[in-house]
């Protein structure tokens, strides 16, 4: 799948995704998405994660409803979407607030309170290293990327 990450100067930044059939979905996005889905791009290829966010995109889920609320969504979450979305919240904290000494505690408590299965093992400190340097690399080829520019990542389906 073809990811592309669109800048605006207004801020309304376009997040669009051509899947290998050739089906499209899309949806205006904020600093603060460019940044969320960066990180899930980047911990959902480098674990990698197949069945998550993007994953799912991949399969057909349209962009936009993952914004209904749940009892609304025509989908589930997959065990990898859930571990992926609290994975990229405490990523996205680390890129605003700076780096998190004890982020693996942190994770693993967050993610077996909510989730209760061990999955989060999958996250292994070189993992974490690997995703961390892949963020800040993107993050700087956004920053870099000139207004009506875009970037473009691949997918694996």
């Amino acid at each position: 799948m073809e990811i592309k990450l669109t800048k605006n100067s207004s801020g309304g930044h376009v997040l669009s995704c051509k899947r290998n059939d050739g089906t499209e979905t899309w949806r205006n996005v904020s600093n603060f998405f460019i940044t969320h889905d960066i990180c899930h791009y980047a911990a959902e290829t480098v674990i990698p994660l197949n069945n998550a966010f993007f994953g799912m995109v991949a399969a057909g889920t349209d962009i936009e409803n993952f914004d209904l609320p749940k009892e609304q969504r025509n989908f589930q979450l997959t065990e990898e979407a859930i571990l992926a979305e609290h994975l990229v919240n405490l990523l996205t904290i680390e890129v605003t607030q700076g780096k998190m000494e004890n982020f693996p505690e942190v994770f693993s408590g967050i993610y077996e309170e909510h989730v209760g299965t061990k999955l989060y093992r999958m996250v292994t400190e070189n993992k974490l290293e690997e995703i961390r340097n892949k963020i800040t690399d993107l993050l700087q080829k956004w920053n870099l990327l000139e207004e009506t520019k875009t970037m473009t990542l691949l997918f694996k389906e």
